[in-house]
């Protein structure tokens, strides 16, 4: 971001002084700028005549951002149930009780359900995850944009409730009695689960802090 700033401001003065973008560029070029970054700089200013330099609108992109990201996680949101649901049958089915109202059929077919789901919405959230990751590289400021922040701290919060929840779930099953194999396993992969985005995103939000050098504002 500083290196931006210092190309942003070498262009202005530049521009101030008289020269031309494309001698802007060639020099920008020779000193080993790359391509990208001196026509962003570049297409910051209007080619207008005029002693300074003229800022060109800016186009925001933060709508189209703000909704690529809220898919995002919505994809993470709509895997993890799946994930935990498909968990859930497949333990229910391997570790029966005498109480269970149903049937390995009707399990099995839930198992094929959300076999199914994840099958669709994984390789989808995959897929975003990556282009997100290519996005960031090619431009590091969208890692701190507002929209993501935001959708981040919320997963978080999400997380550290549902962990919670599960913790009391634990609790009160050890109080009621309920010291089955198939509970345990039950409460082992939410704790999994939510502790795995816990952790995740907040080694995002470091990386996204160490990657751009920001200061924090609260």
């Amino acid at each position: 971001m500083a290196n931006n700033s210092e190309l942003n401001r070498f262009v202005e003065r530049s521009l101030e002084k008289g020269l031309t973008k494309d001698a802007i560029r060639v020099v920008l070029s020779s000193a080993k700028w790359e391509s990208k970054d001196i026509d962003r700089s570049l297409s910051s200013y209007a080619d207008i005549e005029f002693p300074l330099a003229v800022p060109a609108p800016k186009f925001s992109l933060a709508a189209r951002g703000t909704v690529f990201y809220l898919f995002l996680f919505t994809l993470l949101y709509v895997v993890s149930v799946g994930f935990i649901f498909l968990a859930f049958y497949i333990i229910e089915l391997s570790f029966p009780i005498p109480t269970d109202y149903s049937t390995p059929e009707s399990l099995q077919g839930s198992i094929r359900y959300w076999v199914s789901w994840c099958l669709v919405f994984t390789p989808a959230y995959l897929f975003t995850s990556w282009r997100s990751i290519l996005q960031d590289r090619s431009n590091p400021s969208g890692i701190v944009s507002a929209g993501r922040q935001w959708l981040t701290y919320l997963t978080i919060f999400v997380a550290a409730v549902t962990g919670l929840s599960d913790f009391v779930v634990l609790i009160y099953g050890v109080l009621d009695g309920e010291l089955t194999t198939r509970f345990f396993l039950k409460i082992a992969v939410v704790a999994v689960l939510s502790s795995s985005i816990i952790c995740y995103y907040l080694y995002d939000i470091k990386r996204a802090e160490n990657s751009v050098g920001v200061n924090c504002e609260s």
